[in-house]
């Protein structure tokens, strides 16, 4: 609602009513908590809200994350999955946090901050052409163990073109980009030993987030972000986000059919749209596939970032990251 409409609307509202023969105006605000509203009339007010940059109803946060498989030059696989998070991701009110789970042959570390001191991330949003990722930090086995972790990646990037999910303007602009490293091939050094890579390719995805403080408005991203095992061919990425309200919101039934339309996503970088590898996505409670896991407190929802290994239709063997949301 434009404020004219809305000003419009008060002044008739205060002298009684309208003309018989008048249109209704709207009575949806955010005041009211978008009670009895359209999806349309969300978005017009949001818009407006949006318009006049106000921070009263609504916040912003923003996150990047990096998926890369490959292997050592000795046939070790290699997992890395490195992400920051701004505060008031995914939910207003949250605490920043940065992840990161490595998996080496069998070593299987994870850690998650507030704000991870060693780790360095640069580039990987909309418009750029890769990044840079550097850890220098402890990262620690099942058991509570550290292992000291070094690397510093510089990757060239294929620009995926940056799209928006969700009810404009309330969602997330997201932006993909596939990666490969630069020359000369990365190293890691784990615990004083360095390994020499031999592949490594993977995924940045990173998202600007525009939402409503009201935890009706939370959304759920269940993702699925995957690679083939290094040495297999064809060279491609598959995303898959499923976007949701957070159960017991009194807007999923207005805004879940909205979100399955306008913030899904189902792509294969590097083959074309759409699953072309007709990779079958399991079920969010489905542990199978589930090498390894850390549970990161992100306020609304306990977000469950795992390593995980299945194949597409044609038997190759992929990894990569699955994020499954849990409502507290």
């Amino acid at each position: 609602m434009t404020a004219s409409r809305l000003a419009v609307a008060l002044l008739l509202a205060a002298v009684g009513g309208c003309d018989a023969g008048s249109p209704a105006a709207s009575t949806c605000s955010a005041e009211d908590g978008f009670e009895n509203c359209t999806a349309d009339e969300i978005s017009e007010v949001a818009a407006d809200l949006d318009g006049k940059h106000d921070t009263w109803f609504t916040y912003d946060s923003a996150y990047a994350n990096v998926v890369l498989v490959g292997a050592t030059q000795d046939g070790e696989d290699v997992v890395a999955i490195i992400g920051r998070h701004s505060p008031d991701y995914p939910y207003f009110g949250s605490d920043p946090w940065d992840n990161v789970l490595l998996m080496v042959g069998s070593r299987q570390l994870t850690r998650t901050d507030d704000r991870m001191d060693g780790l360095t991330m640069s580039g990987f949003g909309d418009g750029d052409d890769g990044g840079r990722v550097a850890l220098d930090t402890d990262l620690f086995d099942a058991d509570g163990n550290p292992t000291r972790v070094r690397l510093d990646w510089d990757l060239a990037g294929n620009d995926g073109g940056s799209r928006f999910l969700g009810l404009w303007p309330l969602g997330l602009q997201w932006s993909p980009t596939s990666l490969e490293p630069t020359r000369p091939l990365p190293t890691l050094t784990i615990d004083g030993t360095t390994a020499v890579l031999s592949d490594l390719r993977g995924l940045s995805e990173s998202g600007e987030l525009n939402n409503m403080k009201d935890e009706n408005f939370a959304v759920m991203y269940d993702a699925l972000f995957v690679l083939p095992r290094s040495g297999q061919t064809p060279s491609f990425a598959y995303a898959d986000i499923a976007t949701t309200m957070l159960p017991g919101s009194s807007k999923a039934a207005v805004l879940d059919p909205v979100l399955e339309k306008r913030a899904r996503v189902s792509e294969t970088f590097g083959l074309g749209e759409g699953n072309v590898r007709d990779i079958v996505v399991p079920r969010r409670d489905d542990d199978s596939i589930v090498l390894f896991e850390d549970a990161v407190d992100a306020g609304l929802a306990d977000v469950y970032r795992q390593v995980v290994l299945l194949r597409d239709a044609s038997g190759t063997e992929l990894l990569g990251l699955r994020d499954v949301f849990v409502p507290r």
